[in-house]
This record gives structure tokens, C-alpha cells and sequence, in this order.
């Protein structure tokens, strides 16, 4: 799985924000922020990765154990499909 491009995150103040900059951008209202956990996921998956690596970088970088790597990827991929941000 990989993100659209449409999508990019900025850094604002003390916030990660996910910006819409496709077709139709100015049509939108909201946006969607991002803990550290998830900014660090998002800039993983700005290449090509699988649930498994995602969960080997999420271990690596937090040293998590494998169950809470994987139950905070698959929260994570799942909403980001259910938004559409992933191709």
C-alpha cells in the first residue's frame, strides 16, 4: 500500500496536518492531524510498504512489542483506507 499524491503533510506549530492539494482542494472543510506515531507512519508509506514492514519500522523506531506494532498499523491503514488517502 502507498498514499495518493494528492496528500501531503505539514508541520504547523506544534501539529501534523494532512493537506489536500488535488482537484477540488479548495471545495474542502476540515483536515485531518497526526500524532507522532502516525506522522512517522505516513512518511513510511510515502513508498510502497506492506502491513509487515510497516510494522518492523514502527517496532524499530518505538520498540514496541510485535502485538501493539500490529494492532496500531492495522488502526491506522484502515482508517487511512477508509478516508481514501491510499492508491
Amino acid at each position: 500500500m502507498k498514499l495518493k499524491k494528492e496528500f501531503v503533510l505539514r508541520r504547523l506549530a506544534d501539529c501534523n496536518v494532512v493537506l489536500y492539494i488535488g482537484e477540488g482542494a479548495a471545495n474542502l472543510n476540515g483536515m485531518t492531524t497526526l500524532n507522532e506515531t502516525g506522522r512517522f507512519l505516513w512518511e513510511q508509506l510515502q513508498t510502497e510498504k506492506t502491513v509487515d514492514q510497516l510494522v518492523s519500522a514502527l517496532r524499530e523506531e518505538y520498540e514496541v512489542d510485535e502485538e501493539t506494532a500490529y494492532q496500531h498499523v492495522q488502526a491506522f491503514t484502515n482508517k487511512l483506507k477508509e478516508e481514501g488517502y491510499l492508491e
